[in-house]
Formats: C-alpha cells, sequence, structure tokens
C-alpha cells in the first residue's frame, strides 16, 4: 500500500517584468494591428511574428509575472502487489505464471506551461496553472518455462508477456519546455528468450536475448494529445532487439590470467520524437563494445584496454522541435566510438 500526498508552492515572476514582451506587441499593434495567432505572417516593416512568440514564450511572458504565488496539492492511495506460481515439469524445465500491479506515482511539472507557444490576439498567451499530472498504473502477466539443458551448462528462459498501462506518463518537449502527459492507455505484448551457455570450452562464456515487442498506445487515444498516436507504437520503442555477448578467460602463466570480451547489441527501427513525428525515426542498428585485459590470478591488480561504440555507430538518442523553427528538428547522438586503458589496483 502506497500513500503520496504532495504539495507544491510556485512563486512566478519576471526578471524584466516582461517589458520585451509587452513592447514588442505594443509596437506590433502599431504597425498594423493584432499579432496573427498561427505565427505564419509576416507584419509590416519586416516583422515576423514568430519573433513574438520567441520574445512572449513562458519564461518571458508577463502573464506569469502577475501570478506570484501558485498552490497545488496531490493525494494518492494505491495497492499493488505480485503472486506467482511455478511448477517443475522435471528436473530440467520449470513452467511459471505471474501477475503483478505496479504503480508511478503522479507529479507536477515544474517548468512554466502556457495555453500555446504561440501569441494570441496580440496577448502573451495564458499560463496554465494546474500543472499536475495523475499516477500510472500498470497490469502485467507473464507465462514462461525455464530450462537447464546439457548437464546444467545451458540455461535457457522463455517468456510471454503482456502488460495494459493505465494513465501511462508521456514526457514530451514542445520545444521550449517539457511536459508529462497523461495517455489512457498503452498496451506491451510479446515474448523474449535468453540465456546464459557454460561452453564445453574451458573459460568460454556466452549469453544473449532476443525480445519481440509491441508497445502500441490504444487506438481510442484523444487526437488531442497527439495527431499520430492512436493505435501506433510508441517512441523509443523497436519490435526487434538482441544481444550477443562472448567472453574468453585462460591462464596465460601461474600468475597472470588474460581475459578477452566482446557484446553486440542490435535493434529495428523506431522512432525517437514524443509526437512520432516520421522525420525523427532512427533505422536499425548494431553498437559493438570490447575489452581485452590481464590480471594477477589473485586479482590484485588488473590492466584493460576497451573500446565503446567500436564501429563508430551514429544513431539519435532522441529528436525534438527545434524551438520556434517550424520544419526543423534536433536531435542528442548517442556517444561515438570511445576507447581507453583502465589500471585496476585492490589492497
Amino acid at each position: 500500500y502506497t500513500w503520496e500526498d504532495k504539495s507544491l508552492n510556485s512563486f512566478w515572476s519576471n526578471t524584466d517584468g516582461g517589458i520585451g514582451c509587452a513592447t514588442a506587441l505594443a509596437r506590433a499593434q502599431a504597425l498594423g494591428g493584432p499579432i496573427p495567432a498561427n505565427g505564419s505572417l509576416i507584419r509590416p516593416g519586416g516583422l515576423l511574428a514568430a519573433g513574438y512568440q520567441l520574445i512572449c514564450a513562458s519564461a518571458n511572458n508577463p502573464r506569469f509575472g502577475q501570478i506570484g504565488k501558485n498552490a497545488q496539492s496531490l493525494d494518492e492511495q494505491e495497492f499493488t502487489g505480485t503472486v506467482k506460481a511455478a511448477y517443475r515439469l522435471n528436473e530440467q524445465v520449470m513452467a511459471y505464471a505471474s501477475y503483478a500491479r505496479g504503480y508511478k506515482a503522479g507529479g507536477f511539472n515544474l517548468d512554466r506551461i502556457a495555453t500555446t507557444t504561440q501569441t494570441v490576439a496580440g496577448q502573451a498567451t495564458a499560463p496554465v496553472l494546474d500543472t499536475r499530472f495523475g499516477r500510472e498504473l500498470v497490469d502485467s502477466y507473464e507465462l514462461g518455462f525455464k530450462n537447464t539443458l546439457f548437464d546444467r551448462s545451458l540455461l535457457l528462459n522463455a517468456t510471454l508477456f503482456y502488460q495494459d498501462y493505465q494513465d501511462f506518463q508521456l514526457n514530451a518537449f514542445n520545444g521550449l519546455v517539457f511536459t508529462v502527459t497523461s495517455v489512457p492507455e498503452v498496451v506491451s505484448q510479446g515474448a523474449d528468450v535468453d540465456f546464459p551457455w557454460f561452453t564445453p570450452v574451458d573459460g568460454l562464456t556466452m549469453n544473449g536475448g532476443v525480445t519481440y515487442a509491441e508497445t502500441a498506445y490504444a487506438k481510442s487515444t484523444p487526437v488531442a494529445l497527439g495527431a499520430r498516436l492512436a493505435g501506433t507504437r510508441l517512441s523509443l520503442a523497436p519490435l526487434w532487439s538482441g544481444s550477443l555477448a562472448v567472453s574468453y578467460e585462460r591462464n596465460l602463466t601461474d600468475d597472470l590470467v588474460g581475459k578477452f570480451a566482446l557484446n553486440a547489441k542490435s535493434v529495428s527501427s523506431y522512432n525517437t520524437g514524443s509526437d512520432l513525428a516520421p522525420v525523427k525515426t532512427q533505422p536499425g542498428f548494431t553498437t559493438v563494445n570490447a575489452r581485452l585485459g590481464l590480471s594477477s590470478e589473485d586479482k590484485r591488480w588488473a590492466v584493460e584496454a576497451w573500446a565503446q561504440n567500436l564501429l563508430d555507430e551514429t544513431y539519435y538518442q532522441v529528436a525534438f522541435d527545434a524551438p520556434l523553427q517550424p520544419g526543423s528538428f534536433n536531435a542528442f547522438l548517442g556517444q561515438p566510438r570511445t576507447y581507453g586503458l583502465t589500471l585496476r589496483f585492490t589492497y
């Protein structure tokens, strides 16, 4: 049983009182009337409406400076837990089933949030005073097998899963601020297979796995939350993902041990934007890491040469709309090839 009781007092002000926005709007009025809400027209005198959106963005919006203190509170109670059943079919195979109820607390958006990033009818847009977002719940079901094979040298696990999220917390970036909103329902279902294998070759081990996961918003998702969301796969949710790792350790002398490890992870294509714009799609890719080392038999010292993203794969971690630049987007890239040398000493 979890009980959450949160309160937030916000004190909003503007360092210049919002003079920049107010002055820009007043001059625009003098040049030819109110700023158009769509931000697409050029005003007399060569002034772009988009410029007013930037000057009057939530960080400089004079209407926030007129609020002062804003108090909010949040009170939640929730039961969570899990139940599992397992049955051993024989010495090598065990079947199991499980159900779990999960809970993630609600909270508050701490950025300034306005009804829109644009100016409307020559006025800075209205602040959103209720910045709460609700709790997230998930019902999770699993059915699987755990297998101990080849004289206990291979552990092979296979799982079917189904997860139903209610009020899924979606974190989105609109080009100016991050906001968390609640999506009524998200379903994730699929299968997972993984294994560690202690091979007949002394010192050689392998492990890996493959996951297929369909993770999508419900078809009933309101258009107001995003025109592309209904019935569509979530961002950062590839259909396929897999990994494979190989490690080898061998005594080179009575007091010297050599080690080698190579691992790879591969994913199919997925969208990196919270709004699922097609331009933010990341094609499938594979990253490879490697490590080569020497150590003493008693583990007192070790030296390792290593490389991350050995093949120097370029990929998006997340893509988002460029602030107030319609049609453009920015992205944070994954770490490029990185390599180095590590020395460890234990005393």
